[in-house]
């Protein structure tokens, strides 16, 4: 007797042997029957122990599949288990997080009743100790009200996440549209635009479904200068996704202004981890013609950026340091 496979989970797991147990318990204790949804988790070349507590997990609930491979990173492990999901609903959960119960149900029956191509739903924060330091600030996703409306309409807003493990997709809309991951860091901040772009019918409902951990494997935690890069490659294959695709000028503006914010967060970031490579990162930016200040009201961001980048460092760097509680 075969079943209908309603949702499919895909799951990264890299050296993630402290956390990997947690989170796939936490997508057992769910609200619609095993037989109904997958867990796809992609064991992506870990040396620890996470192997065999997935093969032993694997035994113990027959809706978990493992796929192994040579480590390739996080892009590639979601895109081979885009590749094998069979459920109509597809969700990304990170191996060192996990999953409020009994969410599912609710997240399927969301997407199936209003026909979406994208739901966004909330998460709660918490630290390596256990303690909760914030709720998701929902103020942006309210100006919709839990409506459905198209997925152009949250890039005008300025809506749009930064995470995909704060969504469910409709799996057809995903592989209808052939979007699949760019193999960088910041892989995310890419690929959410895009799937956003072309979405009729996307909501938001005001439901706690994830629980993201700042564990010590987190991403920040453990950032590499080359992030600082790839924020560079992420945002430059996303303005050329803009140029190529997007004909209407409102949303083509407003996501050169969303690339624009994220190019100065990106230094922002530079500065708090003490780097050094900020005149690199500008040279870079502007050979692919990307400019952080466009969203900057004041000419003086401008005009330092165009014709004296050293000083540009000094004088953001400067008003950064002094207004740095603003950014954290």
């Amino acid at each position: 007797m075969t079943h209908s496979i309603f949702v499919s989970i895909v799951i990264p797991a890299y050296n993630v042997e402290k956390y990997i147990q947690q989170c796939i318990i936490s997508l057992i204790r769910q609200d619609l029957p095993q037989n109904n949804y997958e867990i796809l988790v992609v064991n992506d070349g870990s040396t620890d122990n996470t192997s065999s507590i997935l093969d032993k997990l694997s035994k113990e609930y027959t809706n978990i599949h493992v796929f192994t491979t040579a480590n390739q990173g996080v892009s590639s492990a979601r895109n081979l288990g885009i590749e094998a999901a069979q459920g109509e609903i597809l969700l990304f959960v990170d191996a060192d997080d996990y999953l409020v119960e009994n969410t599912l149900s609710t997240i399927y029956h969301s997407m199936k009743t209003d026909n979406l191509d994208i739901l966004l739903f909330d998460y709660y924060y918490w630290n390596a100790q256990g303690k909760q330091l914030k709720e998701f600030d929902r103020q942006e996703r309210d100006k919709f009200s839990e409506n459905i409306t198209s997925g152009q309409a949250y890039i005008q807003a300025s809506a749009l996440p930064s995470t995909v493990w704060t969504l469910a997709y409709r799996n057809s809309y995903i592989k209808e549209n052939k979007l699949r991951f760019i193999d960088i860091r910041h892989e995310d901040e890419e690929f959410i635009p895009r799937s956003f772009y072309f979405a009729n019918r996307v909501k938001y409902i005001n439901l706690v479904v994830y629980n993201y951990i700042q564990s010590e494997t987190s991403f920040m935690r453990n950032y590499k200068e080359t992030g600082f890069f790839d924020y560079i490659k992420a945002m430059d294959s996303l303005k050329q996704f803009s140029e190529k695709h997007i004909k209407e000028m409102p949303i083509r503006q407003a996501l050169e202004k969303r690339i624009s914010s994220i190019l100065l967060m990106n230094l922002r970031n530079s500065f708090l981890l003490g780097s050094k490579v900020q005149p690199e990162m500008i040279r870079q930016m502007k050979q692919k013609h990307l400019n952080p200040t466009l969203h900057k009201k004041k000419k003086i961001y401008h005009f330092l950026y165009a014709y004296f980048p050293s000083l540009f460092i000094a004088y953001f760097k400067h008003r950064y340091t002094r207004h740095r509680s603003k950014y954290q």
